[in-house]
């Protein structure tokens, strides 16, 4: 809000999702220098996503969600019996490309800014020697200038190597117009029971909102969303 900085209106501003990333972020130590002119949302995205986050932009105001593997609070519950907010016939699965997985991560971290010290960036890497033996090494730089300590560093390190060493299995669905106030980040809950009884995920299953989209005048909405499948 500062007039100085972005000077973005208090209005505009899902408040309440700042807060409560801070609180689920809070055990980080954060301290960078400013040695450049940046645009500011541009600079935004680029702390969020060392702190595994992303900004939103959602009806007229930003907001920041901070991404999970593992399931957060449930924000809607998808079924064909007691909700009965599914289309029948409409859900589709498939799995990410284990062409994507990446088993190393190197990050180029810069711990101090100073002239006696200096502003050369040090790796901290981790690697996981499963998925190098299955795969051979597939390795991914990950620029990192937000944290003071090695620990955070570390922290951040490993939350990008689980979550890009592991095969996601996504899913696309046709829900209605209550599911527009899904955004990415938030999970939900789907239950599928196929015309042969069978219950594809075996009772209801969290899983994170990729994508929703608006379909037009029909009333219908549609949902992109995926959960950890194999992680190596």
């Amino acid at each position: 809000e500062n007039a100085n900085l972005m000077n973005v209106d208090a209005a505009d501003i899902d408040t309440s999702s700042f807060s409560t990333a801070a609180s689920a972020l809070s055990g980080y130590i954060v301290g960078f220098p400013q040695i450049e002119t940046r645009p500011g949302l541009q600079l935004l995205q680029e702390i969020a996503n060392q702190c595994n986050s992303i900004l939103l932009f959602d009806q007229g105001k930003v907001s920041i969600v901070v991404l999970s593997d593992t399931a957060g609070t449930i924000r809607h519950t998808f079924d064909t019996t007691t909700n009965d907010n599914l289309l029948q016939g409409s859900l589709t699965t498939q799995e990410t490309s284990v062409d994507d997985l990446v088993n190393e991560i190197v990050v180029k971290w810069t711990p101090f800014w100073d002239d006696i010290t200096g502003n050369k960036p040090m790796d901290v890497r981790s690697y996981k020697s499963a998925a190098i033996t299955a795969f051979g090494r597939i390795s991914q730089d990950l620029p990192v200038y937000l944290y003071w300590r090695r620990t955070d560093v570390e922290s951040q390190r490993d939350w990008w190597l689980n979550h890009r060493s592991t095969v996601f299995r996504t899913v696309s669905f046709t829900g209605f117009l209550d599911a527009l106030v899904l955004q990415p980040g938030d999970w939900i809950n789907v239950t599928w029971i196929d015309g042969g009884s069978r219950d594809l995920f075996s009772g209801a299953k969290s899983m994170m909102v990729l994508k929703v989209t608006d379909t037009g005048k029909d009333g219908l909405v549609q949902i992109d969303a995926r959960y950890p499948f194999v992680t190596y």
